[in-house]
């Protein structure tokens, strides 16, 4: 796997006792990219009772309001994010499905993933993620922080 992308996948953003935030493989200039993930492993939303589902869906909209806000202070313009889950790649690799949501922020000056298109996520071994640009430490810190007084607005 691509090096940038083993490095990146390690880095948590915020957790509590039943969710956690981390950043993928999408370039801070083409929207930036989290994941919102149960600590335990599910494979569906029907496996999560009502109040974690309605906190996960929470935490997912927290998300896209930091990558547009966040991002939008550093003229990265982010009209609207993609949310999808994708754990069902995992059967590929003889993995058991891993519900996650993905927040795909869509920049519009966005290079690799143009705006407007479908989101490219090609193989982690292959060379197209070598030179891309993560959120940084101020950026994570600040999604962090962000997602925190959200839930302390909403308590």
């Amino acid at each position: 796997m691509s090096k940038i992308l083993t490095q990146q996948t390690k880095i948590i953003v915020w957790q509590n006792a039943n969710f956690k935030i981390t950043i993928p493989h999408i370039d801070k200039f083409d929207g930036g990219h989290l994941i919102v993930s149960p600590l335990v492993e599910i494979a569906s939303i029907t496996q999560l009772s009502d109040d974690l589902l309605l906190e996960m869906y929470q935490l997912v909209g927290f998300c896209e309001l930091a990558l547009i806000q966040i991002l939008g202070q550093q003229n990265i313009k982010i009209p609207f994010t993609n949310n999808q889950d994708n754990g069902n790649w995992a059967v590929f690799s003889g993995k058991n499905k891993s519900l996650h949501i993905h927040i795909y922020g869509r920049a519009i000056s966005s290079v690799k993933q143009v705006f407007g298109q479908a989101l490219y996520c090609p193989d982690p071994n292959s060379t197209f993620y070598d030179n891309n640009q993560p959120l940084n430490g101020q950026d994570i810190t600040a999604i962090k922080d962000f997602v925190e007084e959200k839930i302390k607005l909403k308590n």
